[in-house]
């Protein structure tokens, strides 16, 4: 077997957004870790090579649930952590089709409009994991499996689930906050380019 190649890119973001965001919950934190490296490596995996294609990839997964050690409803928290690390290393160009990738990964049925490459590879991917990988999108049985052993994130999905439940009970009204992606997407295009 292979070893899997994780991104560096994600740990360096994920480093120095910490302080901010691990909430002083190490474990949760290192489970988070584990969930956008897996999210990148299913998302390479379904997405053709191409140019800076990795690191768009990575970018987006180490930023696509980094409040969710806060709250469920995340979508606009995500987006300004990236946003500013994009402008401080000199990619803002790259916040529109990141910032949608992130913010539709829960969307059930397939996107076929802007930036859809990236989308689709991060939808597919977060599918993977949310199904504990019963949905695959065409990988293989066994690259799931190992990625999963080899990548564990038993608290962060532990908490994220008793969270959603949390909140589902608790708000009625808006159960599931971070599937309506209606108002990020309004802000996402008024964002200049």
């Amino acid at each position: 077997m292979s070893e899997l190649m994780t991104s560096g890119l994600i740990d360096e973001i994920l480093a120095e957004h910490r302080e901010d965001w691990s909430c002083g919950d190490d474990e949760g934190w290192a489970g988070y870790r584990n969930h956008a490296q897996r999210v990148f490596l299913f998302a390479r995996e379904l997405t053709a090579p191409g140019v800076e294609v990795d690191e768009r990839i990575a970018i987006a997964a180490a930023f696509h649930d980094i409040a969710a050690l806060r709250t469920v409803d995340y979508l606009d928290l995500d987006l300004e952590p990236m946003r500013a690390w994009l402008a401080a290393y000199g990619r803002p160009e790259w916040y529109r089709e990141i910032a949608l990738a992130m913010t539709l990964h829960h969307r059930i049925r397939p996107y076929r409009g802007e930036a859809a490459w990236l989308v689709e590879g991060i939808r597919r991917a977060d599918w993977i994991e949310c199904s504990a990988g019963l949905l695959r999108s065409g990988l293989s049985r066994d690259l799931v499996r190992r990625t999963q052993r080899a990548l564990p994130m038993r608290k962060f999905a532990i908490d994220s689930g008793i969270k959603i439940v949390r909140h589902a009970l608790t708000h009625p009204g808006n159960p599931l906050p971070f599937w309506r992606s209606g108002p990020t997407l309004r802000r996402i295009a008024q964002v200049e380019p």
